[in-house]
């Protein structure tokens, strides 16, 4: 994954905390869901156009070692 902002100096992110906003690209209104992790009370929003980009995908188990 990478970060994808609109202008260099002044970095605004396209999707990140810009829930019912319009998409930057698209206008499309973005939606945000959040991801539980395998610890309860550890969940993350995920920002996202459902136009641009696809939705969050179901998460299975964590690999050995703990990290994706």
């Amino acid at each position: 994954p990478h970060r994808t902002t609109t202008r260099r100096g002044r970095p605004r992110l396209h999707v990140y905390g810009r829930t019912g906003q319009p998409c930057l690209t698209c206008a499309t209104p973005v939606r945000v869901t959040a991801d539980t992790y395998e610890t309860p009370g550890r969940e993350r929003p995920t920002y996202w156009c459902p136009t641009c980009q696809r939705g969050p995908g179901p998460r299975g188990p964590l690999p050995v070692g703990g990290v994706r």
